[in-house]
């Protein structure tokens, strides 16, 4: 199998996307789609862990409980 001297050429080759101009766009700013999408990724699950750390840093098990039952929502 041909190697390939960087995820671009790969992707150029390659399109998982099924979409060339969204290809093309994110090669020509520099960086890969595969690059893009686990940055996104990435940022997502530092809010959500940050999110829930705080909310359980400040709030009891069973008061979470008791606020989620109270109110329906769980």
């Amino acid at each position: 199998m041909r190697q390939y001297s960087s995820l671009s050429e790969f992707i150029l080759k390659f399109d998982f996307f099924g979409n060339i101009g969204i290809r093309i766009f994110f090669i020509r700013c520099g960086f890969t789609a595969f690059f893009f999408f686990d940055f996104v990724f990435f940022i997502c699950f530092v809010i959500c862990f940050c999110f829930f750390w705080f909310f359980f840093a400040f709030f009891d098990w069973f008061e979470v409980l008791f606020f989620f039952g109270r109110f329906k929502l769980f």
